[in-house]
């Protein structure tokens, strides 16, 4: 009690608790103002988030999003083949039945479709991978075809194919040579333009002789470009030899 009584303690005492609050007190000012900082520097580098920076769910999302585009891709593709399997099998159904043939040439002048009736109409067991000179084999035209595309275009179709007919008598008397089947396949593949109409006879492989009608006509692409050249053939054998057989009746 006399050392507290002592106004000397007394005042030393009351200078170390002033000392040691003012100590405290600044203590916590200045975490308290760390704290603000670090808060501060925090909310301004989410601003601009870095791959670093970048939280791990965030990650997970992008990777989830670019898993479902790649499978929306897949199936959408799938679909597009499907569609597209769908429609060649459906063509290649509707040119089997067809009673005409159908000889369809790739750019590279060689057969890539071919329907049964074609491979009896000329002979062969298979067409596919040859090219037309090995197919008609130099057949000859003999005259361009007047049958009409169209009972509407008919008269329009008669005026090209004569005009046609002039031009081959033209072209036949400047060059003096035939004209051939491959030929006009060739030309058409080569450049382009309007389907053509001829008609040719010819031997079958196994030395039948048969009257054909055929259109070569370009097979265009979406793009304007072209895909091949189509042929349609027809056997007009039996049409042909009732007209001699007419011809030879009237000339006796």
């Amino acid at each position: 009690m006399k050392i507290l009584a002592n106004p000397v303690i007394l005042r030393a005492a009351v200078v170390l608790f002033c000392s040691t609050f003012a100590f405290l007190l600044g203590l916590i000012l200045m975490r308290r103002l760390r704290q603000s900082i670090t808060e501060e520097s925090e909310i301004s580098a989410e601003g601009s988030p870095t791959l670093e920076t970048l939280p791990l769910h965030v990650y997970n999302t992008v990777i989830q999003q670019l898993k479902q585009q790649k499978q929306d891709l897949q199936t959408q593709s799938q679909a597009e083949l499907q569609r597209a399997r769908t429609a060649e099998t459906f063509s290649q159904a509707v040119i089997s039945t067809l009673s005409c043939g159908v000889l369809v040439f790739g750019n590279n002048g060689l057969v890539k479709t071919s329907n049964p009736a074609a491979k009896e109409i000329l002979g062969f067991v298979s067409t596919i991978g040859m090219n037309a000179e090995d197919i008609f084999r130099g057949a000859v035209i003999s005259r361009p075809s007047a049958t009409a595309f169209s009972d509407q275009n008919a008269d329009q179709n008669a005026n090209q194919n004569y005009d046609d007919r002039e031009n081959h008598d033209r072209e036949n008397e400047i060059t003096d040579e035939p004209v051939c089947v491959a030929d006009e396949v060739a030309a058409v593949l080569r450049q382009g333009g309007n389907r053509r109409q001829v008609e040719a006879e010819y031997e079958t492989p196994s030395g039948e002789k048969r009257f054909l009608a055929v259109t070569v006509s370009p097979v265009p692409a979406d793009d304007g470009s072209r895909l091949g050249v189509a042929c349609v053939i027809d056997d007009h054998s039996e049409v042909e030899s009732l007209r001699h057989d007419r011809q030879g009746v009237t000339v006796s």
